[in-house]
């Protein structure tokens, strides 16, 4: 990735103000991809090609009094997907997101869960308009909305925790926190999490678990999740579990598999996905991948899927 570093003379060379010292660093990206699409629920070609472009700016500073302060905003497709404020210190961090568009939830919270569904690329079922989506998907979500967070200092080596706040739209207010535990034992080393949200809109409340671990020995990582939902609008139960591995064959290339089930404990509703996956550096910065994946989106619906990626990074 290409990194653009503008001392603060420039700035103020551009400004015509005076400002403190500042790192600003800006990179892009751009995702490619061809997707063929076999979905037993719907009739015609649903084949497609689809590309986004991304540009992120990141300001960063040092304080004359040790506070480290970064900005950085995030353009997708001409439009901005997410911006991210944090200040950190010895009383540890907080940080202020607004989500974007898209409602992006990114808060302290949210990367703290074990995601064993990025292992592969471009994985899941269709998501365009008219089809047939999943009762329940599985997965955990933290505040869904712009959200404030604080990660505290550390307590002990290997452990953090955080909380974040949020309220989102029709008024539901969210609090989530998390924490993640990590060490090693000889060559091995391990991830363990565990992180709740709790959504209330004065009418309905949404809870959501997540415990997962994550083992790394030499080029192999294994991840396991399970996740739960309660809902005080409907009797149902919403649970799911995944587990995924990687595999670094060498530096350029990486081959990968998931799974995910969930279900409501109605038969019907049940969902699986099985995704896998192989990635290879051409150039660094220039990565091509294919993803081949199979979604029991419910008892009659199926879709498989094969995506060809293209992804540059500058």
């Amino acid at each position: 990735m290409r990194k653009i570093l503008l001392a603060s003379t420039a700035l103020v060379a551009m400004t015509s103000v005076s400002a403190m010292a500042a790192d600003v660093t800006i990179s892009g990206s751009i995702d490619a991809k061809y997707s063929m699409v076999d979905d037993d629920g719907e009739t015609g070609d649903k084949d497609s090609f689809a590309q986004t472009s991304d540009i992120d700016i990141s300001f960063s500073t040092t304080t004359d009094s040790g506070l480290t302060m970064s900005l950085a905003t995030g353009f997708s497709d001409g439009s901005t997907d997410d911006s991210v404020f944090k200040v950190s210190g010895d009383f540890g961090t907080i940080m202020i997101e607004d989500g974007g568009i898209d409602k992006d939830d990114s808060d302290a919270v949210e990367s703290m869960d074990i995601d064993v569904d990025t292992y592969t690329n471009d994985e899941g079922y269709s998501t365009a308009a008219g089809t047939v989506k999943p009762a329940y998907g599985g997965g955990f979500s933290a505040t869904k909305a712009d959200s404030i967070s604080y990660t505290l200092p550390a307590i002990a080596e290997g452990l953090s925790i955080a909380v974040a706040l949020s309220d989102g739209e029709d008024d539901a207010k969210t609090t989530a926190y998390g924490l993640t535990y990590t060490g090693s034992t000889g060559t091995v080393g391990f991830k363990l999490a565990a992180a709740a949200s709790s959504a209330d809109n004065g009418t309905d409340e949404t809870d959501q678990t997540h415990y997962g671990l994550e083992i790394t020995s030499g080029a192999i990582t294994l991840g396991l999740a399970s996740n739960g939902q309660d809902k005080s609008d409907d009797n149902l139960d919403y649970s799911s579990s995944e587990m995924g591995i990687k595999y670094a064959v060498s530096d350029v290339l990486t081959i990968a598999a998931m799974n995910r089930t969930a279900e409501t404990g109605t038969a019907t509703q049940d969902y699986e996905m099985t995704a896998y996956g192989v990635t290879y550096t051409i150039a660094p910065g220039l990565t091509t991948s294919v993803t081949s994946s199979d979604v029991d989106v419910n008892a009659t619906n199926k879709d498989s899927r094969i995506v060809i990626a293209l992804e540059a990074s500058f």
